[in-house]
């Protein structure tokens, strides 16, 4: 149930923890990015006990995904196109493995500096995701 960190990880972490709710607060880079209500970092599910909805839409060429939590929104295309540039939540691309939808999510922009309550959170250009999507039932997605 614990992330192993490395000893770099385990730092970070440290430092972030030490950060959080202490110190200047005298323009919006002092706050993580959570706190401004701009996003958590990473484009998973995040279960915060409020907020956790997810609105997902498919077209033929595209699934997009709109988290209720900051209204982070994916556009993922499932044409097998090249990646062009790193963004925020990283770029995603999709395909379909049988009934489960694969996502991988690359080309992330470095935040390893921002400020994060968890140090998890704070996205590395050699970061990789990979998701699965699975439709259950009419209610139940595992992911």
């Amino acid at each position: 149930g614990r992330l192993p960190f490395t000893p770099n990880g385990r730092t970070a972490s440290n430092r972030a923890a030490d950060h959080y709710g202490r110190g200047a607060r005298d323009n919006p880079e002092d706050f993580d990015t959570g706190e401004r209500c701009l996003t958590d970092g990473l484009p998973l599910p995040f279960h915060t006990g409020y907020n956790n909805n997810v609105l997902i839409v498919q077209t033929p060429q595209y699934v997009g995904i709109q988290a209720e939590m900051f209204h982070d929104f994916r556009l993922i295309p499932l044409d097998g196109r090249p990646r062009v540039a790193a963004q925020w939540l990283g770029e995603s691309r999709g395909h379909w493995e049988g009934d489960t939808l694969g996502v991988e999510t690359r080309n992330f922009l470095d935040r390893g500096s921002y400020w994060w309550a968890t140090s998890w959170r704070g996205a590395r250009s050699t970061l990789a995701v990979v998701e699965r999507f699975t439709r259950i039932d009419a209610e139940t997605m595992d992911y």
